[in-house]
Formats: structure tokens, sequence, C-alpha cells
């Protein structure tokens, strides 16, 4: 049955081109239930309105969205425009997709209440999810020249062109050459198309052309850069970059050189029925063909207020999901999880994984008052049956880890133990090595001028729309990592020197240990979830772990994982820090704004600092002139880490190992006494006012030394 416009859906996909109609498709493998709408009158009316002699830049075996249609064409077959529009049309049609078309989206709002509303030019629709599959294709770009408006000079962009025949019907004085805009591949197609059609043709671009290969070498390089790309990416992941477009190399090479079309600079005004260019030179054209490529079609998002990257204009994504809005995906967006993302082939593999992850957010408790997925409560029963998502292998396997995972994580942490005795007690850090003008004091890259903290988020999952009753909902991500950052520098800067205190203020630690702050805060990677539960589901993924593993190999910096939920249960937190020490080999500690959770101490929202050993060498970079101004590192590159997502681990809950450490650890503290849970200091002394000044604690053999009387 066809659905209606009045009901609520629980996916609604933007867009029947290649993105909508392949994720289309998987989700009615998995039997999830959709929408799509287009703003077209026919699926995949993008690329009818393309010139009808475009030719797609890659081979038939790069460009069939499920495997089944592979046959259709020859593997190197070069399709046409045509063709691939009624490849589009055929596979919605065979599938009986439920398309809607003549559609287009207004605005998309989104409320606590009703979820998402989609303003279309039919009516309003309601999704608990969106997906934005509207690619580029609609959205053809032409830039902002002065008097253009006001000239009667046809104007047109490429996606507008058609053909030869068309262009002539338009234009009033064909003997006037035609002036196209741009120099890359569009560019010389319609530059060739229109040569062979008997026009003069002109051409405007900014820099030298730059030509591809000629014939020859086209014809091995197309049916060879599938296998060259994937290559690239077995190399590089998601570092890896694919080939720029460039103008053909063959006959338009030949048009440009012979001086059969004449090349101007850049277009700088348009005066009536002329065009002014950047040398000063003019030209009366008979029209204007702009090939400037496309931007991406996001102009109806506005109402949510994303911020949009000011490189590639792309909103910011923790996988296929807007950082900002949950419950927004977006599909067809360059890099999402590499290069190819942009692509059909990128897209054929993208939207299966996208299925997966729109399927299980469906499958997550709903609340009906707000049509949003509910905050899963520790320990309710739901959060319980997720464990059984482990298999029994898999269950020996972790049980088979746990012994191995604890002895390298006492190796490790003794020797870190070690190291710190060694800043305080045995070659103690004096105060005042650092003042508080140094970026470990003030979280501001110098590069910049502004923090570096939200530079280094290496992963975070979008905030959750409702929170359970007494849970507060968060400040803003921004602030979170403001406030975490500050109060870090704060510590730092105890240790400083300044007008009044030269060699640092009397401070509740010593020095080194203050010191170490400031790699942890500036020069580590930050990652943000919810809850404690949201991310045992991302870490019990093993390859989200792995990527957590590679960022702390490669980057060799100590990674500091946060979460929005102020409101947490202590015991929670605590068998969530053993669940990280189970996982990884590495001492984690456990800061909040609530009472001490372990070895922990305060922090304005709940953070994990995940002691990796790599403060070594931060901390004692500062011993020297040269290396208090090596420690600060650049930002950590965006989008090289935690891009294969969606993830989705085995559970959602800590398991017996981690409980028992958690209880054995919290026993251990308790019977410390009035000591407590900090471990290089005594708190009993701390409470009676103790506290450390600019001079380090005196070494062992400097207290040898007093005893003796030297």
């Amino acid at each position: 049955m066809a659905p209606s416009y009045n009901q609520t859906f629980p996916i609604l996909v933007l867009g029947a081109g290649p993105g909508g109609l392949a994720l289309g498709a998987a989700l009615q493998q998995r039997g999830v239930p959709f929408l799509i709408i287009e703003q077209g009158p026919e699926v995949g009316h993008s690329w009818r309105r393309m010139p009808s002699r475009l030719k797609l830049l890659s081979p038939w075996k790069a460009n069939w969205i499920r495997p089944g249609d592979a046959s259709r064409f020859t593997a190197h077959h070069e399709t046409t425009r045509e063709e691939f529009a009624c490849y589009l049309r055929d596979f919605a049609a065979e599938r009986r997709l439920p398309v809607r078309t003549n559609v287009q989206v207004k605005a998309v709002r989104c409320d606590a209440k009703e979820g998402f509303i989609v303003q279309t030019s039919v009516s309003e629709l309601r999704a608990h999810c969106v997906v934005n599959a509207t690619g580029c294709f609609s959205a053809p770009w032409t830039p902002e020249i002065p008097g253009a408006n006001a000239s009667p000079l046809l104007r047109l962009h490429t996606a507008d062109f058609g053909d030869a025949e068309s262009l002539r019907r338009r234009i009033q004085r064909d003997e006037r050459p035609v002036l196209i805009v741009g120099k890359r591949l569009s560019a010389g197609q319609a530059m060739i198309e229109l040569v062979e059609a008997g026009f003069q043709v002109a051409l405007s671009c900014r820099g030298p052309v730059e030509f591809g290969p000629g014939p020859l070498v086209w014809w091995w390089f197309f049916r060879l850069h599938p296998w060259l790309e994937a290559r690239e990416l077995r190399r590089r992941g998601a570092q890896a970059r694919g080939f720029t477009p460039k103008m053909p190399g063959g006959k338009a090479r030949q048009l440009v050189e012979r001086g059969l079309v004449q090349i101007f600079p850049p277009i700088e005004r348009f005066n009536d029925s002329s065009v002014v260019f950047s040398d000063g030179r003019s030209l009366e054209p008979s029209g204007v063909i702009f090939a400037t490529g496309f931007r991406r079609a996001l102009r109806h998002l506005a109402p949510l207020g994303l911020r949009l990257n000011t490189e590639t204009g792309s909103p910011e994504l923790t996988g296929f999901e807007s950082s900002e809005a949950s419950g927004l995906f977006f599909l067809g967006l360059d890099g999402q999880r590499n290069f190819q993302s942009r692509f059909i082939r990128g897209i054929r593999q993208d939207a299966p994984l996208l299925a997966a992850k729109l399927a299980q957010r469906l499958a997550e408790p709903v609340n009906r008052s707000a049509g949003l997925p509910t905050r899963r409560e520790p320990g309710d029963a739901r959060s319980r049956s997720s464990t059984h998502h482990m298999t029994s292998l898999r269950r020996i396997q972790y049980y088979a880890s746990v012994p191995r995972t604890w002895l390298q994580l006492t190796l490790h942490n003794s020797w870190g133990i070690l190291n710190v005795l060694d800043i305080i007690w045995l070659r103690p850090m004096r105060g005042g090595l650092i003042d508080e003008s140094h970026p470990f004091c003030t979280g501001v890259d110098p590069a910049t001028g502004k923090s570096i903290w939200h530079s280094n988020v290496i992963f975070r999952t979008p905030p959750r729309v409702t929170w359970a009753e007494g849970h507060r909902a968060p400040d803003s991500d921004d602030e979170i990592f403001t406030k975490v950052g500050g109060h870090l520098c704060h510590q730092v800067g105890m240790a400083a020197s300044s007008a009044d205190h030269p060699g640092g203020r009397p401070a509740p630690m010593p020095p080194g240990i203050l010191y170490l702050h400031g790699g942890v805060h500036y020069n580590g990677g930050w990652l943000l979830f919810n809850d404690f539960a949201e991310a045992i589901e991302h870490f019990s993924d093993r390859r989200f772990a792995a990527e957590f593993r590679r960022f702390v190999r490669e980057q060799r910096r100590e990674p500091l994982t946060l979460f929005r939920d102020r409101d947490y249960d202590r015991d929670e937190f605590a068998r969530f820090v053993c669940f990280m020490r189970t996982t990884f080999p590495w001492f984690s500690n456990s800061n909040g704004p609530k009472k001490f959770v372990l070895w922990g101490n305060p922090s304005p929202y709940p953070a994990v600092n995940t002691i990796t050993g790599n403060w070594i060498r931060d901390c004692r970079l500062l011993q020297s002139e040269l290396g208090r101004r090596a420690a600060p590192r650049p930002p950590i590159p965006a989008g090289q880490y935690f891009q294969d997502g969606p993830w989705q681990g085995e559970r959602s809950t800590t398991l017996w190992p981690e409980n028992l450490l958690a209880w054995a650890t919290e026993r251990r503290i308790h019977l410390r006494g009035e000591q407590e849970n900090l471990y290089f200091v005594d708190k009993r002394k701390l409470k009676a006012g103790l506290r450390f000044g600019p001079e380090p604690i005196p070494s062992p053999w400097r207290r040898l030394a007093r005893k003796l009387g030297f």
C-alpha cells in the first residue's frame, strides 16, 4: 500500500538518485520501512538534465548499484547519461521502491516531541530519521560576477546545456563565439561538442589548462583506474586520495594548442552584451556556459543550524550521522569513509553500512511521546540483554584474554608509576619551568590563536535529543570541551611562573604531576559520548577498539574520553573504567563532578584519561628551553581516525571480570582509610593544610644528606 503523506515515517530519504536508491534497496532487504522523495518528475532527474553526450568517467563495473546489475553492460562499458538514467529508473521500478516524485523539500526542522518535520511543496512530513542523499548534481554552481544579472547574454550551466543543437536554438547569433568558463573535464567535453557542431568557442579560466592523458593512455587508464583506486585504499586507508579529472588530452589539447580555441583569463565583469576579463581584454560572445561544477545540496537543512566546514562545505559528521542533529544522516558526501564516498562505487559500499546503522537505531526503544530513541538506563533489563549478542566463541576469547590484558596493564602501569616517582621524587621537576602564556596553560594554538581542543576531537556521537528524568541536559559540545580543557589548563597553571609566583603557586600536587596534565589536554585526542553504555557499545566493536589503538600507536598521544551525562551512577562509572582497563593494556582513570570514583579527581564533566605513557615525553620536554617550544604539538589531522563506521559493538554493559576489578579496586581504596584515593600524595596531609611549593620535593639523596648533617 502506498504510504500517505499524513503519517510519520520511520526513515525519510531525500533524493532518488544513486544514493537514495542504493540505500532504499539496502533498507528494503532488511525489512526496514522508509519513503524516498524526489524533487524532479522522475527517478534520477538530475542525471536527465546532464548534457546528452555525457559519459560516466569510470567503466560500468564501477557504477552498478547492486551486484545483480553487473551484467546489464560489459565490465568496461562507457555508460552514457541516457543509459545510466534508464538504469536508475529500472532499478527503482524492478524493486518497487517507495518513491514519491515532484516533492521538493523546502526545509527540515527538528522538534523535541515530533522528531523531524520536513516541509515540502506538497505537505509537511514527519520522520524519526532523515537521510540526506541529495548529492551535488541538483545544485549547479556559478560564480557571482558583477553585471551578470543586467546582461542580456544567455548564461547556462553545463547541467542545463543539453546539446549543441538545443543551444543553437536558444542563442540569437551563432557567428559569435560561445564562451566556456572552466578548465576541467566538463569544459573540455562541451568545447569539443560545440566545435564539432560548427561553433566558435573561447575559454575563460584561472591559470593554465591542465590536460589529462590522450586517447591511448585513457583507454588503459579507464579500465585500470578502479584497480588503482582499490590499491591506493589498501595502502593509505582513509588518507588515500582519488584522481583529479582534467581536461581531455586528445582533441581538446589540439584545439587549444593550435589556437582554434582562444584562451582568456577569468571574467572580471559583464558589460551589457560583452564580458571584460581581468587582463583588460573584452569579448562579445553569443552566450556563456559555466562549467564550474556543483555544490552540495544542503540549503533545505538551514533551519537546523548545522555548521559547515569552510573548506569542504560539508557538515560535521560522526560516521554517517550529523554530529549536531541526532537522527540526521548523510550519504554521498566526499570523505565520509574515504574519497570514494561521493562516487557511485563508494555509495554502493556505504549504503549497506548506513542501512545497518538505521536498522539498529529503529530497533532501539522509542519514547512514544517524542518519537525518538530513549536513553538506556544503567542496569535495566534492556541493557543487560545486549550482552546476549556475544557468541559463545567470543565469550571464550574474551575470558581467555582477560589475564593477559591485566598482566600487560600491571606491567605498563608499573612503568608509569616509576616515571611519576622519577619526576616528583628521584629527579623532581621544579615549578616555574613554563610561564602562564605557554600553550599548556592556555590551551590556545599559537598558529591560529584559537583553542586547540575542538581541533583534536577524533570521535564523538550525536548529542541525545531527550534525557531521562533526573538527568540534566548537557552544555553544547563546544562548552564541554572548553570547560574540561580549561580545568586541565588550571592544573598546569598552578606550576607555571607568574609575576607574583615565579616558581609557581602552592598546590595540592607536586609540579611534576601538574605538568603532565598539559600533554594530556593540549596534545591528546578527545572522544565524546552521551553515557557509559553508549561508549561500551562502541569500544566493544573490535574495529572501533582497533582504531583507538591505531590512534595511540601512530600519533603517540594520550586519549581523553568525555561524557555528556553529568548525573551518572558512580558504580557504573567505576565499572566502565575497569571495562577500559580490561579492553586495553593501559591504566584508565575516572574523573568527574561527583565524589571521587576509584583513583579519580574532580572534573566539570565525566572524563576518562587512558594513560598510554605518551605523557612522559611531553613532560620531559619541559626541562629545556628548546623542549618547551616543541612540547605543544600541532592539531590532529581531521578525518584520519574512526572513519569506517557505523560502529556496533557486542554489548552495552560490563561483564563480571570488569565488575570484579571495580569492586576489588574500591575495596583497596577503602582499606587505605583516610589516605583515600590519592596514590602519590597523602590526603591526610592535604586536609591538614599541606601544599607543595615552588621547590621540588627533596630527593632521597638530599633527605639522606640532611639527616647526616651535610
